[in-house]
């Protein structure tokens, strides 16, 4: 059975027939003169001239900028005819939302709102929209790993809804205000360590738990799982998010476009795995920038939730008020600033308190442990004892019960000797 012109293959290295159509009757008006091109304008539609919707959609698809060297896609909704097979697996993918960051609620926000300015990384926080859930399905389906080509004709290209999209990590910068220069610098795991967690811990194979990062860097953390570094692992912190929030913590410059491109693109034709799919407000924001239009219901956008626990517990707090700006002798401003460092010694020492009873507590369940050890320890020796001489006595009698049978038993003489 012959194959439709949809369901035929493709590769980027055909012509695109239907491009070149639509290419071909573009240069042909070109040539027209002006007032023939104007009879064409009046001419009125005609039911031969009126296409059928599978030709509109190919249409779609060739009407933007110069289409001649794109492939020719399967139908307006998959690029080639094996995503209709990788679109079940799409579906079932979990997608992880980015969420906005309310600065304003955070238990001390000048510290990381600081932070976020000299990356220049408030748009990642704060240019967050809500999403159509199945536009991000498709432009996962269709992703190709020529996306990350040069030389590729897909290279910085999707396509979703019969039509292609540009995507690069330029675009990506200017949709979100980050920079596309990035400072360079060599750092190690001993450093970083120290930096996240104050000290306390290092690295153990390639990470380190989450919970032993001071405050100001879990609430990084907080922000790289969602808009960053999206994962659904909050327990622990392996070294790429560790550099991350390190070089970001510092006040390092970083290529985020590069940064999320990658990210995104290292899902591409990823038909083996249930990895989540991420950035889906980034990825329809830029699409819609693009002239994409969408009917479909919306996510709610979220906001991140930084609560006070990330000062508390096992996190160092080093989130410290800053020194008054404002005149010092204006008594109303030291009140306040020595009420705020009061309240943040009272809480630093009832976590060392916390941390002496915690220590109290172990000693103790140790020193029970112990004596119970050592009792056992001490009942099983006199029992390995009291065995021992038990096994002696009993070794002995039966030495003596053996020389007294010895002694008793005569020799025994044949009468036969006695006879003539």
């Amino acid at each position: 059975m012959a194959q439709t012109e949809d369901e035929q293959d493709w590769t980027p290295n055909e012509d695109n027939d239907g491009a070149e159509r639509v290419r071909s009757r573009a240069q042909k008006k070109s040539q027209l003169p002006t007032k023939e091109k104007e009879k064409q304008k009046k001419k009125p539609t005609t039911k031969r001239d009126k296409l059928s919707s599978k030709e509109k959609g190919k249409q779609k698809v060739g009407t933007n900028a110069d289409m001649s060297y794109l492939p020719k896609p399967h139908s307006t909704t998959f690029l080639r005819r094996e995503a209709v097979s990788l679109w079940k697996r799409i579906i079932e993918r979990k997608i992880i939302s980015q969420k906005l960051l309310p600065i304003d609620k955070l238990d001390n926000p000048e510290q990381i709102q600081d932070i976020l300015i000299t990356s220049q990384l408030q748009g990642t926080v704060t240019n967050i929209e809500p999403y159509d859930e199945q536009v991000i399905q498709e432009f996962y389906c269709n992703m190709t790993k020529t996306i990350s080509t040069p030389s590729s004709p897909l290279y910085g290209k999707v396509y979703v809804r019969g039509s292609f999209y540009d995507f690069t990590p330029d675009i990506i910068n200017r949709y979100l205000g980050t920079p596309e220069a990035e400072q360079n610098m060599e750092i190690n795991s001993e450093q970083v360590a120290q930096e996240l967690t104050a000290g306390n811990v290092i690295f153990e194979k390639n990470k380190i738990k989450a919970a032993s990062q001071t405050s100001k860097y879990a609430t990084l953390q907080k922000i790289a799982l969602a808009n960053w570094m999206p994962s659904l692992h909050e327990s622990t912190v392996k070294w790429t998010l560790a550099e991350l929030l390190y070089k970001i913590g510092k006040g390092v410059k970083l290529n985020m476009g590069v940064i999320i491109y990658s990210q995104i693109t290292n899902l591409a034709e990823d038909t083996k795995s249930n990895t989540s799919l991420i950035f889906p407000n980034l990825i329809f924001g830029i699409l819609t920038k693009q002239n994409l239009k969408t009917h479909g219901p919306k996510t709610i956008v979220k906001n991140l939730n930084t609560t006070v626990k990330l000062r508390k517990g096992s996190h160092q707090n080093d989130l410290r008020s800053s020194a008054p700006k404002k005149n010092p002798l204006d008594s109303k401003t030291l009140i306040n600033y020595f009420e705020r460092r009061l309240t943040e010694l009272e809480i630093s020492e009832k976590q060392i308190l916390r941390k002496h009873m915690d220590i109290k507590e172990e000693r103790t369940e140790i020193s029970e442990w112990l004596a119970i050890l050592k009792a056992a320890n001490e009942e099983d020796h006199e029992e390995d004892q009291e065995s021992e001489e038990e096994s002696q006595e009993l070794s002995q009698e039966k030495d003596e019960h053996t020389q007294e049978k010895g002694v008793e038993t005569p020799v025994s003489t044949s009468n036969s000797e006695n006879r003539p």
